[in-house]
């Protein structure tokens, strides 16, 4: 096994010299994609890594199969009961050698509002799974202690959400035409809730055009053995918002005062 005794030393020694320096947290970030890619070996690497004080993230390519009703809310349990909070659940580009493994992002609108809704919370309790997730250790058991005594089946912590060149991680869109084929035109724009190089403001929108339609992405699912009556309601979302994120992601106060300079904008002319 990769995660070895020498690996969860150097990781644990790190830690401690980062939390000397004023680092409070550190993450490492895994992408598994499926339940069943929870192994023993798996099991015990995230607790040997959280054993060093690291906090383990997850971070879901939100394919075709991964899209598949349930999936991904399962995928949040179980990985809940080992101690990794999920991070990102993150939509594959929509590029043509993309195509069979994409979804529309209208289903990953879908999956946040109609399944990852069973584990949202009140900011009172988002505050106490903060705390919870940083202290506490073993954080599998604490986990699922916590969302048994507030009838959560897992924690909603991740953010749906689309990378886009000149972008970045975002799922602030609206659905603004359709082509002849049926694959949706949409217009994207930034991620208000972070801080962006001042070069957005010369930016125009960023359209893209999904490579696939939603009847087209239907039908795959059919063929996966899915019953699409289940996925009716994917046609009404035609725009999104991105989530904010969850407080264990932000950043720590600085005990000092970050520029507002971007110096790599400024372009330096030789006369010479």
């Amino acid at each position: 096994m990769r995660i070895n005794d020498e690996l969860t030393d150097i990781l644990k020694e790190f830690k401690e010299k980062a939390a000397a320096a004023g680092i409070t947290q550190c993450y490492l970030q895994t992408h598994f994609q499926s339940p069943l890619e929870i192994t023993p070996e798996a099991k015990r690497a995230v607790e040997a890594v959280l054993a060093a004080g690291w906090t383990v993230t997850n971070q879901l390519v939100f394919t075709a199969a991964a899209s598949r009703r349930g999936h991904t809310a399962k995928l949040r349990q179980a990985l809940n009961a080992i101690g990794v909070v999920g991070y990102y659940t993150f939509s594959v580009k929509g590029f043509r050698e993309n195509y069979a493994v994409f979804a529309p992002n209208s289903r990953s609108m879908q999956e946040r509002n109609e399944e990852k809704r069973a584990g949202f919370m009140s900011e009172e309790k988002r505050k106490e799974l903060d705390t919870l997730i940083r202290t506490q250790r073993p954080l599998g058991k604490q986990l699922i202690r916590f969302l048994k005594q507030n009838s959560l089946p897992f924690a909603g912590t991740d953010r749906n959400v689309l990378n886009l060149p000149g972008i970045g991680k975002s799922m602030n869109f609206h659905t603004i035409g359709i082509t002849a084929e049926g694959r949706r035109i949409l217009r994207f724009d930034h991620d208000a809730g972070r801080r962006h190089s001042p070069i957005i403001h010369q930016m125009g929108k960023v359209y893209i055009v999904e490579n696939k339609s939603v009847a087209a992405y239907l039908r795959q699912l059919q063929e996966m053995g899915e019953d699409i009556s289940e996925y009716q309601t994917i046609w009404s979302y035609c725009e999104g918002k991105t989530e904010p994120r969850f407080s264990i992601y932000d950043y720590p106060a600085y005990p000092f005062r970050v520029t507002d300079r971007m110096t790599n904008l400024q372009l330096t002319v030789n006369d010479e």
